[in-house]
């Protein structure tokens, strides 16, 4: 007694089913094939029929050739794919994104330190110190001024004449601190328009309109960035110090 199995395919590219059975040669004549199961099971006595014995095979072929030629020229298109290929350097040197291999090039470096150079030179500070004889000498270890980069930085100029001589009141004082401001930016090269920074030193707070009334018939249009601090305790009872920073003309 034979029993007969079905089995679907598991491969992808294999399309169809194929038919399995259990028994024997598959050519017998479907008629005398049952009339000989008849006759034996009379024979026997039996009350159960008993199965055809059948081997068949069947393949859907047409789908399986065409499953096989798809995945063929699959393989083909992928083989025949260029491979891509690294880029060679040019030949007159390295190739420019050699930097990722932390090396540098010769060439490069070489214009690296002339451009260094370059900025060190015109960037290098040089410093001119300016004396006037016509304001109060450094009485310390300071000088009128400074020239550098094309700037004059003056120091505090005091209301105090060239002699030593110290005027009386705030007003004074002011003009003589302002006096001698233009002295020595005169001695630097400069004068009182090319003034961009002051800074106003005063011993009294109720001294400021005064003070800022002498200070504005000095000044140039527009007049320069200013700072102005109070109830500062100058040397020799001194009421106001005056300091300036000018760009010299070109």
């Amino acid at each position: 007694m034979g029993l007969g199995v079905v089995v679907a395919s598991a491969a992808p590219w294999a399309l169809g089913t194929i038919a399995l059975s259990g028994g024997g040669a598959g050519d017998e004549d479907p008629e005398e094939g049952r009339e000989s199961r008849g006759h034996d099971a009379t024979e026997s006595g039996g009350d159960e029929s008993n199965l055809r014995l059948s081997s068949a095979l069947r393949v859907e072929r047409p789908l399986y050739a065409d499953a096989l030629s798809r995945a063929a020229a699959c393989h083909s298109a992928r083989d025949a794919r260029p491979v891509p290929r690294r880029r060679s350097p040019p030949a007159g040197g390295r190739d420019p994104r050699s930097h990722r291999s932390g090396r540098c090039p010769r060439a490069d470096l070489s214009s690296r330190v002339a451009r260094w150079r370059l900025v060190r030179e015109t960037c290098s500070m040089t410093r001119r110190a300016v004396s006037s004889e016509q304001a109060p000498a450094a009485l310390g270890p300071y000088s009128q001024a400074i020239v550098a980069n094309g700037l004059v930085f003056c120091s505090g100029m005091a209301g105090i004449d060239p002699t030593g001589a110290i005027p009386e009141g705030i007003e004074a004082q002011t003009e003589q601190a302002l006096t001698n401001l233009a002295r020595v930016l005169e001695a630097a090269g400069a004068s009182m328009d090319d003034v961009v920074k002051t800074t106003i030193f005063y011993a009294d707070v109720e001294d400021f309109a005064r003070l800022n009334e002498v200070y504005a018939r000095h000044m140039p249009d527009p007049p320069p960035a200013r700072s102005a601090p109070a109830h500062v305790r100058l040397p020799r009872g001194l009421l106001v110090s005056i300091e300036a920073i000018a760009v010299l003309p070109t």
